[in-house]
């Protein structure tokens, strides 16, 4: 991406970013842990990444549509090491950023916790 397609695509990805956060929200998902839970809904083939197809639905479930354009723009920014999927980390550094920056990972790469009810985040 160059320039104002730049531009367009990090504007777009702060308001996909605050409005998927606001479902999860709204569906009583939080955080990570949240995030986690969205994001094995839509990995149907169990990799621990999500494809284009996958995170079309990901979006979708949460009410978020747009154009084939804007979508290929967003999948960009998201997969963030260029393999042309996206992980959990990758998926919670966008989402979650200051989670990321402070050294908190996904649940993914949280150890297990015996008590059931205690929360890692």
């Amino acid at each position: 991406m160059f320039g104002a397609e730049h531009d367009e695509a990090d504007k777009l990805k702060d308001e996909i970013v605050q409005k998927f956060v606001t479902q999860m929200e709204y569906q009583g998902l939080k955080g990570t842990a949240g995030l986690q839970t969205l994001f094995d809904k839509v990995d149907r083939d169990h990799s621990g990444t999500i494809d284009q197809h996958e995170f079309k639905e990901l979006l979708n479930q949460q009410q978020i549509f747009f154009t084939k354009r804007m979508f290929v723009m967003l999948f960009h920014v998201f997969d963030t090491d260029n393999s042309h999927t996206i992980s959990i980390d990758e998926l919670g550094a966008v989402c979650f950023p200051q989670m990321a920056a402070s050294g908190v990972h996904s649940s993914s790469n949280l150890p297990p916790t015996d008590d059931p009810n205690e929360t890692t985040m």
